[in-house]
């Protein structure tokens, strides 16, 4: 059983942030609590946390914002009906969607292995792979 982490890109919630806490000085009135509004969600989203687990027969994966699970998604391998892997240059992005319609979308998760055991995890369970290739890799 493995664990790889993921988290939220920092830049953009963090101009959100400053350029909220601009909005929350200059406005007066109602308007005012609309950037604190936006100041609150870029402080959450800095500190979410995208935990996923691959274990023998499942992938689970847990969504922790300021440490406390939000949600849980655990789904079986023989519940997945189809898999999806996106391939733009560095990145790699897997959809994996479930019989019933769920989906887990899985990406930017560290260390880069998660990717080699992803493929390991679809491979042992003889599911099938599509995949897109929006950007070539670069070889090395």
């Amino acid at each position: 059983m493995k664990t790889y982490i993921a988290q939220e890109p920092k830049l953009l919630w963090t101009i959100l942030f400053f350029m909220a806490m601009t909005y929350a000085y200059a406005l007066d009135g109602p308007s005012e609590y609309l950037a604190y509004v936006g100041m609150a969600v870029s402080l959450a989203a800095l500190t979410t946390r995208y935990h996923l687990t691959v274990s023998e027969d499942t992938l689970s994966m847990k969504v922790k914002v300021v440490g406390v699970t939000l949600r849980h998604k655990k789904i079986e391998a023989k519940e997945i009906s189809k898999v999806h892997q996106i391939i733009a240059g560095t990145k790699v992005i897997f959809i994996m969607s479930g019989n019933k319609g769920e989906e887990m979308k899985l990406h930017r998760f560290k260390p880069d292995s998660f990717e080699q055991e992803i493929e390991r995890f679809v491979t042992h369970h003889q599911l099938t792979i599509k995949q897109t290739v929006t950007k070539p890799r670069k070889e090395e």
